[in-house]
């Protein structure tokens, strides 16, 4: 989804594209998407789901990614996706490390609980890091 094509339809709840300020990101982006959830009436495990990816794409965003960190999150009775947008070209990549790293696991925890993943270049610059789950089990 385009940042510009994003709408509320029928009984979607629809974070628009925030810009997040670096140090209450990662929070910021976890009430977002917790409220978006919320507002959708997703299932509770769709919910945590949706929270501890948005956590990981916006701290990798933080920690990897260049310029402001962007968040859209689009609820709905189906699914919800989530985008987490940078102004770094670099696409992220599941990296699988060993068990006493205590970095690295971020895509790896998207690429298991997501139904579908996938990272765009954003319109003006940057990438686009998006994830889908069903919002019921």
């Amino acid at each position: 989804m385009a940042p510009d094509a994003r709408r509320g339809t029928g009984h979607n709840a629809v974070v628009e594209m925030l810009t997040l300020a670096p140090g209450d990101a990662p929070s910021a982006a976890r009430s977002a998407v917790a409220g978006c959830c919320a507002a959708a009436a997703t299932g509770p495990e769709c919910a945590d789901a949706v929270v501890l990816m948005t956590s990981e794409l916006v701290t990798n965003a933080l920690r990897h990614g260049t310029g402001s960190v962007r968040l859209a999150c689009d609820a709905g009775q189906v699914s919800v996706r989530v985008e987490v947008g940078d102004d770094d070209r670099q696409w992220p990549r599941v990296r699988y490390v060993d068990d006493e790293s205590e970095n690295g696991r971020g895509m790896v925890i998207v690429d298991a609980l997501a139904s579908a993943w996938g990272v765009a270049d954003a319109p003006h610059g940057g990438k686009i890091v998006w994830f889908e789950v069903p919002a019921r089990p």
